[in-house]
């Protein structure tokens, strides 16, 4: 079995992409117009001047309240897709050529949500959600 000729298709199509970016770059470098200056050169925080220095010292909530709402936001995306096909996970199809995992599928996903319930009680119980 030659497998060259399908790695020589992944180069061509890497090298085909690194053309079409160095060619976007280039082109983008001859039309764009060319005013450097001092006031171009000046930080701007949502259209006015910066003021005070960018180290400034946030509250330790905030970062855990932010690790706290990704923890449940990835959370939708594994199992959104699972409810999605939940149907064929479990019991199948007849025109499919799929074997159904049964009642593991509910029991891994139960076991999913536990370990993210115990990861919400861990950080209720360490004030992680309260605000104030």
């Amino acid at each position: 079995m030659n497998t060259t000729g399908e790695y020589n298709w992944v180069a061509l199509f890497l090298f085909g992409g690194a053309c079409v970016l160095g060619l976007a770059f280039a082109l983008a470098a001859l039309l764009r117009p060319s005013n450097p200056g001092l006031f171009k050169r000046l930080t701007f925080e949502s259209g006015a001047r910066a003021l005070g220095d960018a180290l400034v010292r946030f509250n330790v909530r905030f970062y855990i309240l932010a690790i706290v709402f990704l923890m449940f936001d990835v959370d939708v995306v594994f199992i959104f897709p699972w409810a999605a096909a939940f149907r064929l996970l479990v019991f199948g199809e007849e025109n499919r050529l799929f074997t159904p995992m049964g009642p593991a599928c509910l029991w891994e996903m139960f076991v999913f949500i536990g370990i993210l319930m115990l990861g919400w009680a861990y950080a209720y119980r360490k004030g992680a959600l309260e605000w104030v």
